[in-house]
């Protein structure tokens, strides 16, 4: 959002409407009365009225200040009248004058919100060069290219942000998001770490852990992990924590994790299923017999649970009676 506050308006405006002399041109005074108006306009808000004003002031002053335009330009834009905004701000660039920083930050804001984003880019661009200590320039920047399709731009412009010391957590999530979207997963995990700080929220940790496994760091994901269950525990994550065990192939861990699902939902039967199966897999088959019978006792799993402890019942009856192959 522009960051231009009423109170910004009428400091400049005062600026810019001296008294009139006693020797003043026919009209000059005219001009002062309409820039008063303007200004009163704009202590009340009315950014169509100040805006008419200043722009009729302009076009009828012998000597016009260019700051009406930009003061013109910006009651527009605060009025919602994005087209006649960009229409001040070109008659503003006809004038020959040279952008001031503020100016070129109403330009990028005024494109952006006309779908313009890569004027939109440019402008920023231009600000953040003239301006390069101005974390919130670099934001800009970022936004407008993200919004033109760049998300390497983008990321180099939160970068430079990041850079200067003073960039907000949320410009670091941002920077983490476009460096995952481009499959830079070590470098979006790391700008991650570096957001959430020394105090993670559970989301936080399970976000970290998914990154993590995506990049096929499993000790990480699994690090991370146990310190979401720690911030909060749910049966959910315990059963996110067997399924990659069990993609690693590490059943007997993964048991123990099916396990703690179900001693915090004990009728969740997915917990109970998975159970049996990891249980299944490591060998440890009385416990897979067990898990898989109490699977069988919930509507979710009925079926698939019982067809399971059929089988399971009938190779354990082949081993006991020597008629397994």
């Amino acid at each position: 959002m522009l960051r231009l506050s009423a109170i910004c308006l009428l400091c400049l405006l005062a600026v810019a409407t001296p008294a009139p002399a006693d020797d003043a041109p026919v009209g000059a005074t005219d001009i002062v009365s309409m820039l008063r108006q303007a200004q009163q306009a704009l202590d009340a808000k009315e950014h169509v009225r100040a805006a008419e004003l200043l722009e009729r002031a302009y076009s009828e002053a012998k000597e016009p200040e260019t700051q009406w335009l930009y003061l013109a330009a910006a009651s527009w834009h605060r009025a919602g009248r994005m087209d006649d905004a960009a229409r001040a701000l070109r008659a503003l660039e006809d004038s020959g004058a040279a952008f001031e920083p503020p100016w070129l930050e109403l330009a990028a804001f005024t494109a952006l919100e006309r779908g313009k984003a890569g004027e939109a880019a440019r402008t920023a661009g231009l600000l953040a060069s003239l301006e390069p200590g101005r974390v919130d320039h670099w934001r800009l920047l970022a936004k407008a290219r993200m919004e033109d399709g760049g998300t390497a731009g983008a990321a180099s412009a939160l970068e430079a942000a990041v850079r200067l010391g003073r960039a907000s957590r949320s410009d670091m999530h941002a920077l983490a998001g476009l460096y995952l979207a481009s499959g830079a997963l070590d470098l979006g995990a790391a700008m991650l770490e570096r957001a959430i700080g020394s105090a993670p929220t559970a989301d936080d940790c399970d976000r970290l852990a998914m990154i993590h496994a995506r990049a096929d760091d499993l000790d990480a994901a699994l690090a991370w992990m146990a310190k979401a269950q720690a911030l909060a525990p749910t049966a959910g994550r315990m059963l996110d924590r067997g399924d990659l065990l069990r993609d690693a192939g590490r059943d007997a861990e993964a048991a123990e994790a099916y396990a703690g699902a179900a001693r915090l939902d004990s009728g969740l039967g997915q917990a109970w299923l998975r159970l049996g199966y990891a249980a299944y897999d490591s060998g440890q088959f009385q416990r897979a017999r067990d898990a898989f019978a109490r699977a069988a006792r919930l509507p979710a799993t009925r079926d698939t649970a019982s067809g399971a402890l059929a089988a399971l019942e009938t190779m354990l009856s082949e081993e006991a009676t020597g008629d397994g192959s």
